[in-house]
């Protein structure tokens, strides 16, 4: 459902979009072909405060409270996206967790937890680049205007 910039704005003033962090623990029985796996997704709203070097120590702290140091660790990187209709002044909020189907395993990253793979990871997810995220989208009439939270989904294997 397409929004208008004022009903957009309102929703980003909700505590989902606004909280900085949100993070939840989910105990699977079966999760993509493996019995009893708990995931960790971390969810990390882009606003004024977050820099680089702080999401590199959420997300040492986060990770360490729930796995140990060397931990052999799966990580899907997804994007929260406001993305605009080029055709009219329309958006639509386009939601990592809930807009994706399928999960790309392609795009997984495999490392052990250590602090220099988790800072390498958030350098590189911190770093995107808007126009290449307008490729899901290319065939369509919509663009990403901004990002709005980088989604991270870590399971042991």
């Amino acid at each position: 459902m397409y929004l208008s910039e004022q009903e957009v704005e309102s929703i980003l003033s909700l505590p989902y979009y606004a909280t900085p962090v949100t993070h939840s623990l989910t105990e699977y029985r079966s999760y993509r072909g493996r019995s009893r796996v708990s995931v960790l997704t971390l969810r990390v709203n882009l606003t004024a405060e977050q820099d680089e070097n702080r999401l590199t120590r959420l997300l040492v702290d986060k990770l360490t409270e729930q796995f140990p140091m060397l931990s052999k660790l799966l990580c899907s990187v997804q994007y929260d996206m406001l993305l605009k209709n080029s055709q009219e002044n329309s958006f639509y909020i386009f939601r990592a967790n809930s807009n994706r189907t399928h999960f790309n395993e392609a795009g997984e990253i495999k490392f052990h937890l250590t602090y220099s793979n988790v800072l390498s990871m958030c350098r590189d997810s911190f770093r995107f680049h808007t126009p290449d995220l307008d490729i899901a989208f290319k065939s369509s009439n919509v663009v990403v205007d901004r990002v709005l939270a980088i989604v991270y989904t870590f399971v042991k294997y």
